[in-house]
């Protein structure tokens, strides 16, 4: 099976098992991980917290647009995408891991201060409290001029 067919195996079985912890039905396109990346402005020194990268489309972006690998952690709290993740990004750091917990993960792993927070939560689909303390962390994970 090709890889990227089981990619996206991995992805309607997350949605069918639990389709709230999904914060959407198709994985972001292209277009919308160029767009990231570019508003982050992205280049080959930027360290990079992804949120939520699911099968990696905007982590292909960010790469797209300079990011080293290593300079790239992802948190990805479905184990099954995190897999995929390490499998379609073996350079990028990717940990089956609660985006709330990042601060612990960025001082345990002994991680810089993030030139950016990207995010493909759907944090609309989260309780409010969750949405904050995800709010707080990414900005806690950022140097002073991050974004």
């Amino acid at each position: 099976m090709h890889a990227s067919s089981h990619s996206w195996m991995v992805w309607w079985k997350q949605v069918l098992q639990d389709p709230s912890s999904m914060a959407t039905l198709v994985p972001s396109s292209r277009f919308l991980a160029s767009a990231m990346a570019r508003a982050a402005r992205i280049n080959e020194q930027s360290f990079v917290i992804e949120l939520g990268p699911g099968l990696g489309h905007i982590t292909s972006g960010l790469l797209a647009a300079g990011a080293r690998g290593d300079h790239v952690v992802a948190l990805e709290v479905q184990p099954s995408l995190a897999k995929m993740m390490s499998i379609r990004h073996p350079s990028v750091r990717t940990f089956a891991v609660d985006a709330r917990y990042m601060n612990f993960l960025q001082r345990d792993l002994n991680l810089p201060p993030a030139h950016a927070v990207v995010s493909s939560l759907g944090l609309r689909n989260m309780d409010n409290a969750t949405v904050e303390h995800i709010l707080r962390a990414g900005r806690a994970a950022l140097r002073d001029d991050g974004v």
